[in-house]
């Protein structure tokens, strides 16, 4: 699903681009704007990313015209470091703290919007939203290095000098003749009804793949379906559950797991704490191998959900060596019994649900290091 535009009204773009113009050629001052996100926790982009293509501002800088920057993005990326590389700038700017607010106002006087792209994994796969933004206010979109917004191509500057000569002639990519263009091209790409529509048709699909998959023609809630499963931990997302329950994946809750939710399948500490008892949903106890399921016994209800349970005389794969410091409830304990605990669920689904591809989802801060080899957490 692409990111659609807010607004867009050509009669307003086009009296904005008559405007920016006749203010251009007037004051011979070309006004740019740098605006979004200045850092990334995990990837090296935002402001490293205008002070790597920054060289191709210079060549704007001509004889006669003057080229001012106005940089705005997030305070916590205005780090010493930082500043220090936007000094290298070769152009004048000023640098302010981004706000919606702010991107209106800036984007109300801009002629160019400079948007560089690095060709790095995160930056190709980014959505249009910017260069549409852009566009919609009636600026030029100056995009340096990795070709992003290839399918609005017909209005996107790479190089300075083809932006040049449209300064010198005013025969601009985006101008009153292409207006109607730009709204084709839109509607191909950052329309939101047809972005609703393109939604709703694929939600619609999948909802419809899976009724019919499912041997009696139940909804994914109804009978989830075992290709899949989230194994809960200790700390688990609440949106990965709730996802997880609405597409049908089947949900587990490990011993540690706060009973606050229905879950498909349960496992908790036997008695004993020699092993892990296990609790099946009476819909996912239904899809067993019959000399399983006939070992299950009716155990109750826990929230809105029954339960038959398995016990590692049923399934000798419930045993957990090791696993007796669990009853003193310490987080020592509970740090201590993690890696036998995820190793005996695991193997537990293996010989239940063969089958089934288990995820772990777990954000409780301890350096689990058996759970990032063995599971790929969310």
């Amino acid at each position: 699903m692409n990111d659609p535009h807010e607004t867009f009204e050509p009669e307003k773009l086009r009296d904005r681009l008559t405007e920016k113009y006749a203010d251009l050629t007037s004051s011979r001052a070309l006004h740019v704007a740098w605006y979004g996100m200045g850092d990334n926790p995990y990837f090296s982009v935002g402001l490293p990313d205008l002070c790597g293509f920054a060289g191709h501002l210079e060549a704007l800088q001509r004889p006669g015209w003057t080229v001012k920057l106005t940089i705005l993005t997030n305070r916590r990326a205005m780090v010493a470091d930082q500043l220090v590389e936007l000094r290298k700038i070769p152009v004048p700017f000023e640098l302010k703290e981004w706000s919606l607010a702010e991107e209106e106002e800036l984007l109300k006087k801009s002629h160019i919007s400079f948007l560089p792209v690095c060709a790095q994994n995160f930056s190709v796969v980014k959505s249009l939203n910017r260069a549409v933004t852009a566009l919609c206010h009636g600026t030029q979109v100056f995009s340096p290095g990795f070709d992003l917004y290839d399918r609005l191509d017909d209005f996107i500057y790479q190089r300075a000098a083809p932006l040049n000569d449209a300064i010198d002639s005013g025969q601009f990519r985006l101008r009153d003749e292409t207006i109607l263009k730009l709204e084709e091209v839109f509607a191909d790409c950052a329309d939101p009804a047809a972005e609703a529509r393109r939604l709703m048709a694929f939600l619609q699909e999948r909802e419809e793949h899976r009724i019919a998959a499912s041997p009696i023609g139940l909804a994914p809630e109804a009978s989830p379906d075992p290709s899949c499963a989230l194994i809960c931990g200790r700390d688990t997302n609440a949106t990965a559950y709730r996802l997880a329950k609405r597409t049908g994946i089947l949900t587990i809750a490990s011993p540690g797991t706060p009973v606050t939710a229905n879950f498909d399948i349960r496992f908790e500490w036997n008695d004993t704490f020699t092993g892990l008892n296990l609790l099946i949903s009476e819909a996912v106890c239904a899809r067993l191998a019959d000399e399983i399921a006939g070992k299950a016994r009716p155990c109750g209800r826990i929230i809105e959900t029954t339960y038959r349970k398995l016990s590692m005389l049923d399934l000798p794969s419930l045993a957990c060596p090791g696993g007796g410091a669990a009853w003193t409830g310490s987080r020592a304990a509970a740090l201590a019994t993690y890696p036998v605990e995820y190793a005996t669920m695991r193997a537990a689904m293996a010989e239940i649900l063969p089958k089934v591809e288990c995820i772990s989802d777990e954000n409780w801060r301890w350096p689990f290091s058996y759970v990032r080899q063995t599971a790929r957490l969310n």
